[in-house]
């Protein structure tokens, strides 16, 4: 069995907004969080892809761009992770949870 990736409470908050299946922009987590940074939004995504939670892609090309822009998604993995952190927050508390490795 693998072990579970960690999640920081930003990976998770991350997460959260992506669940539901639609694409969002790097700035649209930023602008829809009160704890998101815009200099930081990229790293954690960045990372995010690198451990298979998030898939990015560049969007198509929008008239008046002048280059392109990607957007991202939670992965099936993502979607996992973000329900097991879920499910033994529910059971231990949310503050126990964040940064600890669940599973495995």
């Amino acid at each position: 069995m693998t072990d579970m990736p960690r999640l920081s409470k930003t990976e998770f908050e991350i997460l959260d907004q992506l669940i539901g299946g639609r694409e969002k922009y790097g700035l649209e987590l930023v602008k829809s969080s009160k704890h998101l940074k815009r200099h930081s939004i990229y790293v954690y995504l960045s990372r995010m892809v690198d451990k298979k939670l998030v898939a990015d892609r560049v969007a198509p090309d929008e008239e008046g761009k002048e280059r392109p822009r990607r957007v991202y998604r939670i992965t099936g993995l993502g979607q996992a992770v973000h329900n097991a952190y879920e499910t033994f927050a529910t059971s231990y508390g949310s503050n126990v949870v964040h940064g600890l490795r669940v599973g495995g």
